[in-house]
């Protein structure tokens, strides 16, 4: 259903895309664990071309989607409790050629991220205090 959704003509063009799995919350059960992060459904990024601002929580984005992700428009990133690898972050980063701003929240599967960006005005890192090591940027 979400996947017919997301290909609707009604969304072509499209300039401002919020992305959030919820799985299902059970807060209540003892030791209950929440799912490993699914990728999102595979049009989620068909606006890639036309986006100005995207918001992408609790997922997994695998490394053959974020490689080969392209944001030529993209101004505002943010990545809320997003599992990506390091080498996929430095990617999509790297594919925001005008990006302005970038949030990474609780976000996992790297330890550093590289940025080198002559566009980035404003960056926000908040990082899970249960993390064994603590990320680290390098601006190049």
């Amino acid at each position: 259903m979400v996947e017919a959704w997301l290909r609707s003509p009604a969304l072509d063009n499209l300039q401002e895309f919020h992305f959030r799995y919820n799985p299902e919350c059970q807060p209540f059960k003892i030791n209950w664990q929440p799912p490993p992060p699914v990728p999102p459904p595979p049009s989620t990024f068909r606006f890639s071309p036309t986006l100005r601002v995207a918001s992408i929580g609790r997922c997994r984005i695998p490394d053959s989607t974020a490689q080969a992700l392209r944001f030529p428009q993209l101004k505002q990133l943010a990545l809320q409790r997003v599992s990506i690898s390091e080498l996929s972050l430095h990617s999509l980063i790297a594919n925001c050629p005008i990006l302005e701003c970038l949030l990474i929240r609780y976000s996992m599967g790297f330890s550093c991220f590289r940025i080198n960006s002559l566009s980035l005005r404003s960056i926000g890192v908040l990082v899970d205090w249960r993390w064994s090591e603590e990320p680290t940027s390098k601006n190049s």
